[in-house]
């Protein structure tokens, strides 16, 4: 008995939050008619400030706060 390869698990945990991704945008655009704008791995509604969206953009503060703390930048 090995140990259990989790490759094909990340990758099809990858495309499972693409194909979701891809849907909401897709929901977003068709029911509220918002325009998006689509980044590499995820998108964007045209229109929202950007200190909005950092403002709720919580992970990227962590990883800020993380950074800072273990002296990167």
């Amino acid at each position: 008995v090995g140990a259990l390869d989790g490759r094909m698990l990340f990758r099809y945990k990858m495309l499972a939050g693409a194909i979701f991704r891809r849907h909401l945008a897709n929901l977003i655009q068709q029911r509220f008619g918002w325009k998006i704008r689509r980044e590499k791995t995820a998108f964007e509604v045209e229109g929202v400030p950007s200190e909005l969206i950092e403002a709720f953009s919580t992970r990227s503060r962590q990883i800020r706060d993380f950074l800072a703390k273990a002296g990167g930048k």
